[in-house]
C-alpha cells in the first residue's frame, strides 16, 4: 500500500519534517540577515551624522544680525 500511497510511508513523515525545519532555518537567516543590516546601516548613520562637516571639528558658529524697528 505505501506504493501506491507515498505519504503513508513510515519515512514520509521525516521527509516533511526535515523540510519544514530547512524552511525554518531558511526563514530565520533571512529575519538575521535582514536586521544584522539595518542596524549596520543605522549605526553607519549616526557615525556619519557626527562626523563635522568641515575640517575643523570645533563648534558652528552662528552671527545674528538684528534689525532695529
Amino acid at each position: 500500500m505505501s506504493k501506491i500511497l507515498p505519504a503513508a510511508a513510515p519515512e514520509a513523515g521525516h521527509a516533511d519534517e526535515a523540510q519544514d525545519s530547512r524552511k525554518a532555518a531558511a526563514a530565520w537567516g533571512r529575519r538575521f540577515f535582514w536586521h544584522l543590516c539595518l542596524y549596520i546601516g543605522v549605526i553607519l548613520v549616526f557615525v556619519l551624522q557626527a562626523q563635522p562637516t568641515t575640517g575643523s571639528g570645533g563648534p558652528i558658529k552662528v552671527e545674528f544680525q538684528y534689525q532695529q524697528f
